[in-house]
């Protein structure tokens, strides 16, 4: 079954959110991916030194960023947040 839910999240079958920046979403994601250029704010997830590192971190448009987020913070641009399970 596992497998099934990691398909699922993958192909985005789970759903997700557009986030327009200025904004902070909060919720369970596991990715985020990038519509155009976007500068991320604060994010709470289970990367290493993720306060340090994707803190005014520049995704271009495509850039995904997978993980387990509680919550991310869109600062300027468009992004999708797509929901864990």
């Amino acid at each position: 079954m596992s497998g099934q839910v990691n398909v699922k999240n993958l192909t985005g079958q789970e759903g997700g959110e557009v986030v327009i920046g200025p904004r902070q979403v909060n919720g369970r994601f596991h990715a985020i991916q990038a519509l155009d250029n976007v500068l991320l704010g604060a994010c709470v997830c289970n990367l290493d030194q993720s306060t340090d590192a994707l803190n005014n971190l520049t995704l271009s448009p495509g850039t995904v960023i997978y993980g387990t987020y509680d919550s991310v913070t869109i600062a300027q641009g468009s992004a999708i947040v797509y929901n864990k399970e």
